[in-house]
């Protein structure tokens, strides 16, 4: 029987808690059209944190023959984490030694979350 739990599609490789960081409204953040080829549609906009620096279906998997988005699942663990430790850092608080380890994880799997890595990874990959 299948579960009925919601699957997570848009799958942030930038986190929305962090895009807001930058927002004035905490919904909005603006964003460089740098790479279009339309000279009209370059240049900063605004645009929804909810449809920025995402993908759908990114991290979602197919695991017996049902979608599940439990790498999305995991990443929001260490961004759960990570939360608090940025906050501190903002305030210019001092972190734990647990909260600059979830920094750092933090940090690490933005890294590795991306794209771009993800494209690179795959190029490996397949030349092995």
């Amino acid at each position: 029987m299948g579960s009925t739990r919601q699957i997570t599609r848009d799958n942030h490789y930038v986190p929305q808690f962090y895009l807001k960081r930058w927002s004035k409204n905490g919904n909005t953040i603006n964003v460089y059209n740098g790479i279009i080829k339309n000279e009209a549609m370059r240049g900063w906009r605004g645009r929804s944190i909810k449809w920025t620096a995402f993908w759908s279906n990114f991290y979602t998997d197919i695991i017996d023959g049902q979608d599940d988005d439990k790498f999305e699942r995991l990443l929001k663990v260490y961004e759960d984490k990570a939360t608090l430790s940025i906050e501190k850092v903002v305030s210019g608080a001092d972190l734990t030694k647990g909260e600059s380890e979830d920094l750092v994880q933090f940090v690490i799997i933005q890294a590795a979350r991306t794209p771009s890595f993800m494209a690179r990874s795959q190029d490996v990959v397949q030349k092995i």
